[in-house]
């Protein structure tokens, strides 16, 4: 893997007379990671370099997260933008209005299990669960070594039970969720993307950037066809280019508006 801001001059000069499609992660790319989801607010310089790259022609710029549509678009306070939420669930703006299908079945298995998943884990400490409107999420990152092993123990056993309900088990950082096996994930929401953007616009150039292990599926999608980068950690993820962290990540979105 190679550093983007050290290879950006060159792939600037890749898309110039083009059109840039930029996809970012929200969660570990635009804002480093926080205890809690609430506490993962973006700083006013890398707001403001957002709105900058919202108002430069030639760039559609793109959201893709696990979050909620209404909570990433309340996080980021930005109109104008492609929104993908809940995986690629939901996916709205840049003239795409897509919500994947999900059978009342499988949203009464979904519910049930945020139930029950509740009731079991509620004497364990440092324990969040966030219901999203397509999926479930267990976040650990405050739950103590101890208590670990027991808290996956009770989340494999409620999987495991309701194995036959369409239901689905996505590993994050810090985090296990569950969602209906609706065939959606930031992989997918990248190429519908893609293939938009690509209806209106001559010569599209695609960069994906995120951090997690959600993020593979975009990177694989997108391998050979668009620049791939991984913001952190490992070296071994399937993009092509990397960021050391989240201020690396502002430095290179403020660079792409100068240099285009």
């Amino acid at each position: 893997m190679k550093n983007l801001l050290k290879a950006w001059p060159r792939l600037a000069r890749r898309t110039a007379g083009g059109h840039l499609l930029l996809l970012l992660d929200y969660d570990g790319t635009l804002t480093p990671i926080r205890g809690t989801p609430v506490k993962a607010v973006l700083s006013a310089r890398m707001n403001k370099t957002l709105l900058n790259l919202a108002k430069t022609p030639g760039i559609t710029l793109g959201i893709v997260t696990g979050r909620d549509l209404r909570d990433v678009k309340k996080l980021v306070g930005l109109s104008g933008l492609i929104y993908a939420a809940n995986h690629g669930f939901k996916i709205t703006g840049g003239g795409i209005n897509f919500t994947a299908e999900v059978s009342p079945a499988a949203r009464k298995a979904l519910d049930d299990f945020g139930e029950e998943l509740a009731e079991k884990t509620r004497g364990i400490k440092g324990v969040l669960i966030e219901k999203k409107k397509f999926s479930i999420a267990l976040h650990y990152r405050l739950v103590g070594g101890g208590d670990l092993p027991s808290l996956k123990t009770v989340f494999r056993k409620l999987v495991k039970a309701r194995g036959q309900c369409g239901l689905e088990v996505r590993p994050g950082k810090k985090t296990i969720e569950i969602m209906p096996a609706a065939n959606c994930d930031k992989g997918k929401a990248v190429l519908h993307i893609l293939r938009r953007t690509e209806k209106r616009m001559r010569k599209v150039t695609v960069i994906y950037i995120g951090d997690d292990k959600t993020d593979e599926t975009a990177f694989r999608a997108l391998a050979g066809t668009g620049i791939t980068v991984k913001v952190g950690g490992s070296r071994t993820a399937s993009a092509g280019y990397f960021l050391a962290d989240t201020d690396a990540v502002l430095e290179f979105l403020r660079n792409v508006r100068v240099m285009l």
